[in-house]
C-alpha cells in the first residue's frame, strides 16, 4: 500500500542477529582421544554440547570461522567410466588414506568429483579397508572419482576426525558422544565459541497462493552472523552443476515473494551459508551498501521459478556492496548467482577472493529437455537441472521424444528468464582462487539481451582459469562493452556462439595450464612468462544447438595489447581437435571482427606478420597495430592519451577507475576495506 516499516540501528549502535549457541563449559584434556594426530597431542580442551544440539558442521569464534579438521589431498582410485562407481556415491580410495572410523555419521569427504568446476562436502555412510571403498549418504553431481581423460583435478580430503587435528583452531566432534574437541588459536582456554543452529536468520515470505507478497520492509545498518552450513541432499533441486539450489533455505537472509523491500548498509558475514537469497517472486528488491563477506555458500543469490512458470524475480538492484571471501565451506559458489532472474541492476560492486567464478549467471541448456536426460538415475545428473523444469506446464510435450540435435535454442529461448540485465561498474579480481575452468564473468544459456559493460576484470591468476569473460555453451546474444581486462590468465574473452564484443581494452593477459598446456600444472612465473589469447572460439558443442554459431559473434573496437616477452596469436580456436571431436573452431571464418586495435611492444614484427595472415583470410581489414598511448598502463590508467590512434579509430575511453564501490558506501564498513588485490585468497585448513 506504499508504506515502509524500516529496522534499522540506532545511531552508532551495531546490533548482531545471530543463531550462535554459546559452547562453554571447557575442560582441558587430560587422556587425548585415539588416533589424534601427533601435533595435536597434549593441546586440546573439550566441551559438551549444548542442550538441543545433537549435531553441526561448522564453529566461530570472536576471529570468525574456526577450519575444522580435515586431512590432507589423496586421489580417487577408480576413473569416473568405472561401473563401480555410477552411483556417485562410491569412492575408492589408496591404502592409508581412510580408516574404519568409529562414528563414520560424523565424518565427511571434502571432494572434487571429476571435474575441477565442482566441489561437494558429503557424509560417509561407511568405510571398508579392506575394499579400499567408502560409500557417502548422499549422491555427488559426478562420479567421486578420477576424471577419464584430459585434466584431472579429482582429489578428496577426510573431514572431522581426529588424525588429521593438526593445527590452532581446528576442531572435531563425535555426536554419539556429545562431544566437541578443540586445538585453541592461542593455547589458551577457549571464549566466545558458538555453534549455529539455524539455516537462515531472516526470511521474508510472502503467500503466491493468496496473492499476498510481503512489501515495504527496510532493513538498515544490521548485522547478521552464524547460519549453518548448508547440507546438499538427494531430493534438492539442483541448478547448473549443483552450484546452488532452487528455493532453499541456505543463506542468512531470505526474500521469497516480496515486492520493494530493502536490505542496505549492513554486515552479513561469517556464516556456514550464503547471504543472501532472492528466491522465486522476489520483485523490486534493493540490496546496497553491504558487506557481504566470509561465507560458506553464495553471496546474493537472485534465483526464479520453475522453467515453464512464470517470469516472476525481476526488477531487482545489487549495488555498492563488498562481496569477497566467499565459498569457504563449498567452493563452487559465486559471489553473485543468477537464475531465471532478469531486468536487474548489478552494479558498482567489488567482487573479489572466491574460489571459483565471481559471478554465475545461466537458465538450462537444450539437452536437459532430452528423452536421455529425463531418464537419467538418480545419483547421476538427476539432480542437476532436470527437476527445475515443470513440463506439465510446457505447451511442447513432443520433446519426450526429442534428442539433443533437435532441440535448439530457438525452442527453449521464450523460457528462459536470465535476460535484459544491467551488469556494470562491477571491480572483480581475485577469482578462481582454489578451482578450475573457472571466471571472473561467466554466463551459460541466459536469455539475450544482457549488457555486461564498463566493469574492471583483473587479477585472476589461476593456473586453470579458463578466462575473464565467458560466453559457455550455447550463450549468445549478449553486449559484452567498454570492460576493462587486466592481467588474468587463459583467454581474456571465450565464447561458442554468437555475442557482441566491442570496445574493451585488453591488457596484460597471461596463459596458463588449461588453455595452453592440456591440464598440467605450472607454476606462477609461468604464468607470468607466457602470452595469453585475447579471443578463444571455444566451439565443441553440437552446431545445431543456438540461433547462431561462433562465426557470427562480432569483435570490433577492442585494443589489445601483448605485453608478455613471448608472441602468441591473439585469436585462438578448436581447430586443432579437428578429427578428436565431432565439431570444432575455426576463427578465419568469423567475419564481423573489424576496427581493433593492436599492440605487443616485445614482437611488434610478430604481431604485424600474423595480423597480415589474419587479414588475407578476411578478417580485420581495417584493424592495426599501433601504440594505444595509455595515460599511465603501469598504474592501470588505461585512459587513451589525447593522440591516441585508438580515438582516431572511434575506440572510446575507459576509465578503470568508475569501477567498484562508490562514495556512498557506509564508513563503518570502508574502515574494513583492505588493500588485498595482490593477497592470494587463504581457506583456513587446506593451507
Amino acid at each position: 500500500d506504499g508504506h515502509t516499516i524500516t529496522y534499522q540501528a540506532d545511531g552508532d549502535e551495531r546490533p548482531v542477529f545471530s543463531s550462535g549457541v554459546a559452547l562453554t563449559g571447557w575442560q582441558k584434556v587430560g587422556e587425548d582421544p585415539a588416533h589424534l594426530a601427533e601435533a595435536a597431542k597434549g593441546r586440546l580442551w573439550v566441551a559438551d554440547f549444548p542442550e538441543g544440539v545433537t549435531t553441526f558442521t561448522t564453529l566461530f569464534d570472536a576471529q570468525g570461522r574456526l577450519p575444522r579438521a580435515i586431512g590432507g589431498e589423496h586421489k580417487p582410485q577408480a576413473k569416473q567410466t568405472d561401473p563401480r562407481v555410477a552411483d556417485s556415491k562410491t569412492l575408492f580410495f589408496p591404502a592409508g588414506s581412510m580408516r574404519e572410523y568409529e562414528n563414520v555419521s560424523d565424518v565427511e569427504i571434502w571432494i572434487v568429483p571429476s571435474y575441477q568446476w565442482c566441489h561437494h562436502i558429503l557424509p560417509l555412510e561407511s568405510v571398508a579397508v579392506k575394499n579400499l571403498t567408502a560409500r557417502t549418504t548422499v549422491a555427488g553431481t559426478y562420479p567421486l572419482a578420477r576424471r577419464a581423460s584430459g585434466h584431472d583435478p579429482s582429489r578428496f580430503r577426510v573431514c572431522n576426525v581426529p588424525d588429521v587435528l593438526d593445527g590452532p583452531g581446528q576442531w572435531f566432534m563425535d555426536s554419539s558422544q556429545r562431544k566437541v574437541w578443540l586445538w585453541p588459536r592461542d593455547g589458551q582456554e577457549p571464549e566466545g565459541v558458538v555453534i549455529p543452529v539455524l539455516n537462515e536468520l531472516f526470511a521474508v515470505l510472502g503467500d503466491r497462493e493468496a496473492g499476498a507478497p510481503v512489501s515495504g520492509l527496510v532493513f538498515d545498518g544490521l548485522t547478521f552472523k552464524h547460519a549453518k552450513r548448508d547440507l546438499m541432499t538427494d531430493d534438492d533441486v539442483g541448478l547448473q552443476h549443483d552450484w546452488e539450489f532452487w528455493d532453499k533455505a541456505n543463506a542468512l537472509f531470505r526474500f521469497r515473494w516480496t515486492r520493494n523491500c530493502v536490505i542496505r548498509n549492513s554486515l552479513l558475514t561469517e556464516s556456514g551459508g550464503g547471504g543472501i537469497r532472492l528466491d522465486l517472486g522476489a520483485q523490486g528488491i534493493r540490496v546496497e551498501n553491504c558487506e557481504i563477506s566470509y561465507l560458506g555458500g553464495t553471496g546474493i543469490a537472485l534465483i526464479g521459478d520453475k522453467i515453464g512458470e512464470d517470469f516472476v524475480n525481476r526488477n531487482n538492484t545489487v549495488h555498492n556492496n563488498n562481496i569477497h571471501h566467499i565459498g569457504l565451506e563449498h567452493h563452487h559458489s559465486a559471489a553473485i548467482m543468477m537464475w531465471q532472474s532478469g531486468e536487474n541492476q548489478i552494479t558498482h560492486n567489488r567482487v573479489h577472493h572466491t574460489p571459483y567464478n565471481g559471478f554465475s549467471i545461466g537458465g538450462i541448456m537444450p539437452s536437459v529437455f532430452s528423452r536421455e536426460w529425463r531418464r537419467r538415475d538418480a545419483g547421476s545428473h538427476e539432480r542437476e537441472l532436470a527437476r527445475t523444469i515443470n513440463w506439465e506446464k510446457l505447451p511442447f510435450t513432443e520433446m519426450e521424444n526429442r534428442n539433443d540435435l533437435e532441440i535448439t535454442e530457438a525452442t527453449v529461448l521464450p523460457y528462459l528468464f536470465t535476460r535484459d540485465n544491467l551488469f556494470a561498474y562491477n571491480d572483480i579480481y581475485r577469482t578462481v582462487e582454489l578451482l578450475g575452468d573457472g571466471n571472473p564473468f561467466y554466463i551459460r544459456m541466459a536469455g539475450h539481451n544482457n549488457a555486461i559493460r564498463r566493469n574492471y576484470l583483473h587479477n585472476t591468476l589461476g593456473s586453470h582459469a579458463a578466462g575473464a569473460m565467458r560466453f559457455d555453451g550455447e550463450q549468445a546474444g549478449t553486449l559484452f562493452e567498454e570492460n576493462v581486462i587486466f592481467r588474468t590468465t587463459g583467454a581474456a574473452v571465450v565464447f561458442a556462439k554468437a555475442n557482441r564484443v566491442v570496445n574493451n581494452i585488453m591488457v596484460g593477459i597471461r596463459g596458463n595450464a588449461m588453455v595452453q598446456r592440456g591440464g598440467k600444472t605450472v607454476g606462477a612465473a609461468d604464468i607470468e612468462l607466457e602470452a595469453g589469447y585475447f579471443f578463444w572460439a571455444h566451439q565443441t558443442s553440437l552446431p545445431g544447438i543456438g540461433l547462431e554459431n561462433y562465426d557470427k559473434t562480432e569483435i570490433r573496437k577492442n585494443v589489445m595489447v601483448q605485453d608478455t616477452p613471448k608472441f602468441d596469436r591473439f585469436y585462438h580456436d578448436t581447430k586443432h581437435w579437428e578429427g578428436l571431436i565431432p565439431h570444432w573452431s575455426d576463427f578465419r571464418k568469423i567475419r564481423n571482427t573489424d576496427d581493433n586495435l593492436m599492440w605487443a611492444p616485445h614482437n611488434q614484427a610478430k604481431l604485424e606478420e600474423w595480423l597480415k595472415d589474419m587479414q588475407k583470410h578476411g578478417l580485420d581489414r581495417n584493424s592495426i597495430v599501433a601504440d594505444p598511448l595509455f595515460v599511465d598502463a603501469e598504474k592501470q590508467d588505461f585512459r587513451f592519451r589525447p593522440d591516441s590512434p585508438a580515438l582516431k579509430m572511434g575506440i572510446k575511453s575507459v576509465d578503470r577507475r568508475q569501477a567498484g564501490l562508490t562514495d556512498q558506501f557506509p564508513d563503518w564498513l570502508a574502515a574494513r576495506i583492505q588493500d588485498d588485490v595482490d593477497k592470494p585468497m587463504r581457506i583456513e585448513g587446506l593451507d
